[in-house]
């Protein structure tokens, strides 16, 4: 009997009934917060100013890492895609870095046309004029060139000056060649604001051009485009190699011209035969973007990289999408209810509220890695930590509160 006489199994129910009818309610105040607070409060909640940078840094890699850790791979490089770049050392004979010099953009083209390729992209902005022989001589390769070629622009949601907007439209005009828009879609990280590629990229619904750059490529080699989801499913790189995509430097295509027919000139032609050619920039510091692959690397991968996994993705249809809202809700629902429960009951001070929470923290985490595999979805884990712990602290607190509040009025 209890010191008022109520038997133990009495005050227990109690104490469970209390502790339901409050769980309930914040199971219930949970979902409607996450669905109608605007998202900028929500972040300052998971992520407060307080807490140290590398708590919010993991906290926002959470979803990052399970995206690279559900990246497909491939026996080897991609089939279907091959990256040409070009680095500094291609452009030592040319006086600047940026416009990508034209003529030696034209002989380029030249040299990958001639190896048979399904399509070729330039991964290059044209909104200015260079030096006019070059611009008209690449203009002139352009409609030559006997692989279908595609271009990349920018479209308005980049701010270009009134002329630059025009020189665009005047070499796309003149070059005939189908085009698609290069912009990425970069989320700017609430503890760094380092932007990081995530999803695909959509125009708005009354954009001029409603294709993107890797959307217009799949095209133009014949293979539209399958549906796929946003979000980027990433390739990681073969266990042979350090590229997911064939890579070949302008230098050594270029050396390969004088003797097409060599041991080199054979080797790089067949890399480039029937596949789908992406021309662009690897500058060091220049169009270097982070992703889900480099979540710990303030560098990223080169833009045309970038393109060439949104193309890969495209063309073999893969999907990598997100725990539908609704069911992520639902989950936190009941995290929330369970969390604030065992806080309530949870008794033997701050060594047993830790012990539990620790428990609680390893249960939620294993589960959710098993649903991550299984289904092949991008659990919330963040947000589904953060209510277990905010659930398990209120529930904790307020039968703490309620016992002091108790003692205090039997006095």
């Amino acid at each position: 009997m209890s010191e008022r006489g109520t038997p133990p199994q009495a005050g227990f129910r109690d104490r469970l009934v209390a502790g339901m009818l409050l769980a309930l309610a914040f199971a219930a105040i949970v979902p409607l917060a996450a669905l109608y607070l605007p998202a900028s409060t929500t972040t300052r909640f998971v992520t407060p100013a307080w807490m140290p940078n590398q708590l919010a840094r993991l906290i926002e890699l959470s979803t990052d890492v399970q995206v690279g850790l559900l990246a497909d791979q491939n026996q080897g490089a991609h089939p279907d895609i091959c990256l040409v770049t070009i680095k500094e050392s291609t452009l030592d004979a040319v006086p600047y870095l940026s416009p990508i010099d034209r003529g030696l953009l034209a002989r380029l083209v030249r040299s990958i046309d001639a190896a048979g390729p399904k399509a070729i992209g330039l991964d290059f902005i044209f909104d200015r004029h260079t030096e006019p022989e070059k611009d008209a001589g690449l203009v002139a390769t352009l409609r030559q060139t006997k692989a279908p070629v595609v271009l990349g622009i920018v479209d308005e949601r980049v701010p270009l000056r009134e002329s630059q907007r025009a020189w665009q439209s005047q070499f796309l005009a003149s070059a005939g060649r189908p085009f698609g828009f290069l912009n990425l879609r970069t989320d700017a990280q609430e503890s760094s604001g380092n932007p990081i590629v995530r999803y695909r990229s959509k125009p708005p619904a009354d954009a001029a051009v409603q294709r993107s750059f890797a959307e217009a490529l799949a095209h133009a080699s014949g293979r539209p485009a399958r549906d796929t989801s946003l979000r980027i499913a990433w390739l990681r790189a073969p266990l042979e190699s350090d590229e997911a995509f064939t890579t070949i430097e302008a230098d050594a295509l270029f050396a390969t011209d004088a003797d097409p027919d060599g041991l080199a000139g054979r080797l790089i032609r067949a890399q480039i035969r029937g596949r789908i050619v992406i021309v662009a920039g690897a500058l060091e510091g220049r169009d270097h973007l982070r992703t889900p692959l480099t979540p710990l690397s303030l560098e990223g991968i080169p833009g045309g990289v970038i393109h060439a996994h949104i193309l890969a993705q495209l063309l073999d249809g893969r999907r990598l999408d997100d725990l539908p809202t609704s069911v992520a809700l639902a989950a936190c629902a009941i995290i929330a209810f369970l969390a604030f429960l065992i806080g309530w009951l949870v008794r033997g001070g701050r060594i047993a509220f830790l012990a539990a929470m620790g428990t609680c923290l390893l249960i939620v985490s294993a589960g959710s890695l098993i649903v991550l595999y299984q289904s092949r979805l991008i659990i919330p884990i963040a947000m589904m930590l953060f209510v277990l712990v905010a659930g398990l602290t209120l529930g904790h607190t307020a039968a703490t509160w309620g016992e002091w509040l108790l003692r205090r009025a039997r006095r």
